[in-house]
């Protein structure tokens, strides 16, 4: 793959500097072979293996949102607060390897519910702001569970995982 980049950028050099009426010293790169080519393909095959077994190994760390969340809200709020901030990392370290940006936009509003969840119960706990939490997690509520839908849904026919 670096060959291929290397090849590729001395080129857009030579082309620059060609356009704009300087020289080059470097002679002109031949185009890349098919080999060269073929063991790019080869690499973001590699790559892609690579990212999909990481991002199944995070789901599979994830375990159950349903089951997390149940269990965080049968908690004090000090204590579910800390399993919602938990949990949320968990569900952030999908994203690094998620294929799509539409699995990364539905990881972050998936997290974004469970900050909400999390800051509802630190404000329970701290008997403060409660109401205005609330108000913001039961707006964010649909979004979030059809985002958590898609997401359950990809983990499952990508790594054949249920966080359900």
């Amino acid at each position: 793959m670096k060959a291929a980049l290397s090849l590729t950028a001395a080129a857009a050099l030579a082309t620059v500097l060609t356009a704009c009426g300087g020289t080059s010293d470097t002679a002109q790169p031949a185009a890349p072979t098919s080999s060269v080519a073929s063991a790019s393909a080869d690499d973001a095959a590699a790559m892609a293996a690579d990212h999909k077994d990481k991002f199944c190994a995070s789901a599979t760390a994830l375990g159950s949102l349903s089951k997390a969340s149940g269990d965080a809200m049968a908690m004090d709020p000090a204590g579910a607060a800390k399993d919602f901030a938990a949990l949320g990392q968990k569900v952030k370290a999908l994203k690094p390897d998620a294929a799509t940006p539409e699995l990364m936009a539905d990881i972050d509003v998936v997290v974004a519910r469970l900050v909400l969840d999390e800051m509802v119960e630190s404000h329970k706990a701290d008997g403060t702001g409660v109401d205005e939490a609330m108000a913001k997690l039961d707006d964010a509520k649909a979004g979030a569970e059809a985002a958590a839908s898609r997401l359950v849904g990809t983990v499952k026919e990508t790594c054949g995982v249920d966080i359900a």
